[in-house]
């Protein structure tokens, strides 16, 4: 058992969530740990604290006023440094689809030229098959 394991585990410990093997590694890690048994006080004393705090109720209306207040408060207007960032993210978007493109269309244009000179090429290779043919 880590520290690490150990702490990710208080909250459960606290619940009363841990399952009996568990209770029992986080138990043993505890025994040997000063360092977890400092965090573990520390947690507990955080949340007992919390629990001794008086529980404090909104005044009457304070749900309406606040989403009214958000109602009226203006959306804020994009900075000047990120319109430049949305333009330049278009720029390389539309520059990035050109090229792909322009990629794609060289590379189909290669292989269609490919194609006509493999084609060229085989009937220069029949016509002079022919005619040393005729030699013989």
């Amino acid at each position: 058992m880590n520290c690490r394991k150990t702490q990710q585990w208080f909250a459960e410990r606290l619940d009363g969530r841990l399952d009996e093997t568990r209770q029992r590694l986080w138990e043993a890690h505890l025994a040997d740990c000063a360092a977890c048994r400092q965090e573990w006080a520390d947690y507990t004393a955080a949340w007992e604290t919390l629990g001794r705090a008086p529980a404090v109720a909104p005044s009457a209306g304070f749900v309406e006023r606040t989403l009214r207040r958000l109602d009226d408060t203006p959306a804020p207007e994009p900075g000047r440094w990120s319109l430049v960032l949305r333009w330049a993210a278009l720029a390389a978007v539309v520059t990035l689809t050109g090229w792909t493109g322009w990629v794609g269309y060289q590379r189909l244009q290669n292989e269609r030229l490919a194609r006509v000179y493999e084609a060229v090429r085989g009937e220069v290779l029949e016509s002079e098959i022919v005619e040393s043919l005729n030699y013989l």
